[in-house]
C-alpha cells in the first residue's frame, strides 16, 4: 500500500485531473501470481516442470470530495469510469520511469455513490504481461558488420525479452543469447529491403516485421530471446553487412 501523496497515470492522464472532486487515496499492488506445472515422478511423488508468472492486480482507491451533492458525485464518478474503461499503460509515482499494461477488471457500482463517506476502488489486471517495464529502454548497436557480439544491459529483477532492428538488405539473421539458451533465426531467399524489426505489441506478443509487412513465417528457433537482469552478450550472424540495434525494456516484479 502506498501513501496519500502518490500519483497515478493511465495513458498519460493523471486520475486527479479528470475531475476536481477526485481524491486519490491509495494504490495497492497485489503480489504476482505464480502458476506451477507438476508431473508424476517415476517411483512415486511429483516433480516441478515449470514456474510461470500469470497476473498482477492493481487497485486504485479514490474518494469524491463533494459530500452529499449526488449530481456532482455522479459527474466525478462518470469521469473516473471514462478514464479507466479502456485500460492501457499505467504509471505510478512510486515506480518512476516504469509502466505496466493493464485492463479494467472491476469498477464500483453506481449505488456506492450514495455512501458518500466510502472509499471506492478501480481494479486493474495485468494479465498479458504481468511485469513493469522501463519507459526509456536500454539500447546497444553496431553497424557495417556481419557477425559478432553485442553487450546490452537488461534492467529489472526478472527475465525479459529482447527487441531488435536489423538494417536493410539482409536475407538471413541469427540472434542468440547463450546464457539463456535462446536463439531466433529469420531467413528467406530474397533480401528484406526494409530490414527486419523484432518487437512486441502492448500485450507483449512478439511481432516480426519488414516495413509494414509481417514476416513471422520466416522465423525459426525459439520465439523469444530471453535476457537475464544485468549484462547480456548477444551473438548475431548476418549474411551481409548491416546495422544491428538491440533494445531491452527490462522486467520488474
Amino acid at each position: 500500500m502506498y501513501g496519500r501523496h502518490q500519483q497515478v497515470w493511465l495513458n498519460g492522464v493523471d486520475l486527479t485531473t479528470v475531475h476536481p472532486s477526485i481524491l486519490l487515496q491509495h494504490i495497492n499492488e497485489g503480489e504476482l501470481k505464480l502458476a506451477q506445472r507438476w508431473n508424476d515422478r517415476p517411483g512415486g511423488g511429483q516433480m516441478l516442470l515449470s514456474n510461470q508468472f500469470q497476473q498482477k492486480e492493481i487497485l486504485i482507491e479514490f474518494a469524491i470530495r463533494d459530500g452529499r451533492d449526488y449530481d456532482r458525485r455522479l459527474e466525478a464518478f462518470t469521469a473516473v469510469c471514462q478514464w479507466a474503461a479502456s485500460g492501457g499503460w499505467l504509471e505510478v509515482s512510486s515506480r518512476p520511469g516504469q509502466r505496466i499494461y493493464v485492463t479494467l477488471s472491476q469498477m464500483p457500482t453506481i449505488g456506492r455513490l450514495r455512501e458518500w463517506t466510502e472509499t471506492m476502488s478501480v481494479h486493474f489486471m495485468a494479465g498479458w504481461y504481468p511485469f513493469w517495464e522501463d519507459i526509456t529502454p536500454m539500447t546497444a548497436s553496431v553497424s557495417g558488420s556481419r557477425t559478432g557480439t553485442i553487450s546490452i544491459v537488461a534492467p529489472g529483477t526478472a527475465q525479459s525479452t529482447l527487441e531488435a532492428v536489423i538494417g536493410s538488405g539482409v536475407k538471413s539473421v541469427i540472434l542468440a543469447n547463450d546464457a539463456t539458451g535462446t536463439e531466433i533465426k529469420i531467413s528467406r531467399t530474397q533480401a528484406f529491403a526494409d530490414g527486419i524489426t523484432i518487437d512486441h505489441d502492448e500485450r507483449h506478443l512478439m511481432r516480426i516485421m519488414s516495413g509494414s509487412a509481417a514476416i513471422m513465417k520466416y522465423r525459426t528457433g525459439s520465439d523469444e530471446i530471453l535476457l537475464n537482469p544485468g549484462v547480456n552478450m548477444i551473438r548475431y550472424t548476418l549474411d551481409t553487412e548491416a546495422s544491428v540495434r538491440l533494445t531491452a525494456k527490462g522486467a520488474w516484479l
